[in-house]
């Protein structure tokens, strides 16, 4: 337990003495938070309770994520990191490799199969060998009659690659939302990004947004 509070000293904090082994912030206020609007206003304690828990969320981040600035842009994308990252994201940086997609081959798979394989998946994204695709979006307009038919009968399910949208790997996401602006409401949309002749990976039209 981490504990933020005004005790500067252990021996004068009640949680501290019945738990030991908690952790104490000392966070003490410079005054009475009623001196400074007249209210006990959630000012300074507030301020420092934010500040400690963004701490801890960038540690956590930094320890379950590769990219922790991405980690921001997606989840805080109106924050000063998630910014800056938008500042300089490219398509490629969005795009998800097939070979991290779970593959379900050519076999004679139901909706059901691809819904336990998107589960799986921490993209969301299935795959049919290499020149099929099943986004997220897809997998979650799975219904009930959808579990026991082959995913060749649920339309628009698979997306073949020759519904692909070839896009340079270096295009920045705000030049692709302008290219592609027309289609960001067309359904299952997806583009390739290529490295010259090399697919680096695909990307749902809605992942730009």
């Amino acid at each position: 337990m981490i504990v933020l509070t005004g005790h500067t000293n252990k021996a004068t904090c009640e949680i501290v003495r019945q738990r030991p082994n908690t952790i104490l912030l000392p966070a003490p206020t410079s005054e009475p938070e009623e001196a400074s609007f007249g209210i006990s206003a959630p000012t300074t304690s507030t301020t420092m309770a934010m500040a400690l828990g963004d701490a801890l969320v960038i540690v956590t981040a930094e320890e379950l994520h590769i990219n922790l600035a991405a980690v921001f842009a997606k989840n805080h994308p109106g924050g000063a990191i998630g910014a800056a990252f938008r500042g300089s994201q490219k398509v490629s940086d969005l795009a998800i490799p097939l070979a991290d997609m779970p593959n379900l081959e050519n076999g004679p798979n139901t909706g059901a199969d691809v819904l336990i394989s998107a589960y799986g998946s921490e993209s969301g994204w299935v795959r049919c060998g290499t020149d099929k695709v099943v986004p997220p979006c897809s997998v979650k307009q799975l219904g009930k009659r959808d579990m026991d038919s082959l995913v060749s009968n649920i339309h628009g399910l698979m997306i073949p690659s020759s519904q692909w949208i070839n896009i340079p790997a270096e295009t920045d996401v705000a030049t692709a939302k302008d290219m592609y602006r027309s289609l960001a409401h067309a359904e299952n949309t997806i583009l390739a990004v290529m490295d010259d002749l090399e697919l680096i990976g695909v990307l749902h039209i809605d992942d730009l947004a």
